[in-house]
């Protein structure tokens, strides 16, 4: 294995990828798996195992490299805890299936999922949760000596990430600190001496509190001459009544506007309702809607209709129902009949719609007789 690649692992993979090919697709065997024509951004790893090298052979197989921000997720198989950013050297997508797609500036994005192997690249600035099990376990360290091991621990913690970007530096420093070994017992001695770092303290900074309150004591400070200011100032009274005035000036500039509103609304939406009386209507080629107030008194509405030779239909609305019809397209002369119970909680008006035949210059004539 190379020493810029972290791990080889496979498992389930879901992310963004984009083409050149500026067409409509819906599958996976419409791309061309070169790496100039389809590329991957950003996705996700799941079930994650390990393998010590990449089967790149298979003819169904899409081969990429350097794939960037992929998110792989914890596992009994990955060496993190969480989930973090990687990037892949070699990538082979297998088992594809494009979940969805869209156009944007000449190319095409979509979403992909399948089946992936590659090989990822070492960050230096993270360090593995949990053991490797491919690191030194077969080569323990020899334990040291009681009086040192507090020494050796509090040193490895505080040296960890610096020996992994300054190795060079580090031997430097420990072959002058073996020819001066009197700098060596001193520095010991210094270290003894310092209080040991427990979990209760080590990120506590004593310099933070006292500048967070002296800024809190600051900010009360001016709250309160604010507020002062705004009590006892005339010239604070004047500017608090003025922005008073202006608040309520402009909510009632915003009332003005929507009871204009609703005032252009309920007369667009208005209904035309005449009263009753014997009165004949005609038209020719369009949907006739007509709305009469029948009045307190019950009766029979009686409607007379001549749909001449092109036969045409009529309907009778009461509250929203249907209360007659003439079933169907008729021509010629008929009549039309319902009766009109009047009701003091319910409307007193009814609709009558005309529907004319699917011929051309068709023409029709009724007239309405009120309830008798």
């Amino acid at each position: 294995m190379e020493n810029n690649i972290l791990k080889i692992i496979s498992g389930d993979f879901e992310g963004t990828f984009s083409t050149n090919q500026n067409v409509e697709f819906q599958s996976i065997h419409d791309l061309s798996s070169n790496d100039s024509v389809i590329s991957i951004h950003e996705g996700e790893a799941f079930n994650i195992k390990n393998h010590s090298e990449i089967d790149q052979n298979q003819p169904e197989n899409f081969n990429l490299n350097d794939v960037r921000n992929i998110q792989i997720h914890p596992g009994n198989d990955w060496i993190y805890d969480n989930k973090r950013l990687f990037d892949f050297k070699e990538f082979t997508l297998s088992n594809s299936e494009i979940i969805s797609t869209w156009q944007l500036n000449g190319k095409t994005y979509g979403k992909i999922k399948g089946n992936f192997i590659g090989s990822v690249l070492k960050k230096e600035d993270q360090t593995p949760d949990k053991k490797d099990p491919n690191s030194d376990e077969n080569n323990p360290v020899q334990p040291l000596p009681n009086n040192q091991t507090n020494n050796s621990e509090d040193s490895s913690k505080s040296e960890g990430n610096f020996s992994n970007n300054n190795s060079s530096n580090n031997q430097g420093n420990n072959n002058s600190n073996n020819q001066d070994g009197s700098n060596s017992a001193s520095n010991q001695s210094q270290q003894n001496q310092q209080p040991p770092i427990t979990p209760e303290n080590k990120n506590l900074n004593p310099g933070c509190l006292p500048n967070i309150w002296k800024w809190l004591r600051w900010l009360f400070l001016l709250i309160l001459l604010l507020w002062l200011f705004k009590k006892c100032s005339s010239v604070g009274s004047s500017i608090s009544c003025y922005v008073k005035k202006w608040k309520l000036e402009n909510k009632l500039d915003d009332l003005k506007t929507e009871t204009d509103t609703l005032k252009n609304k309920i007369e667009e939406n208005k209904i035309d309702i005449e009263p009753c009386a014997q009165r004949k209507a005609d038209g020719i080629n369009h949907v006739d809607i007509q709305y009469f107030d029948l009045g307190e008194q019950s009766g029979k509405v009686k409607i007379h209709y001549d749909m001449y030779n092109e036969p045409d239909m009529l309907e009778m609305f009461y509250d929203g129902e249907l209360v007659n019809s003439t079933v169907r397209n008729v021509k010629g002369e008929g009549f039309l009949t319902w009766n009109y119970k009047y009701t003091k909680n319910k409307p007193t008006n009814f609709m009558l719609k005309l529907i004319p035949g699917p011929a051309s210059g068709t023409k029709w004539i009724y007239s309405l007789h009120c309830p008798k």
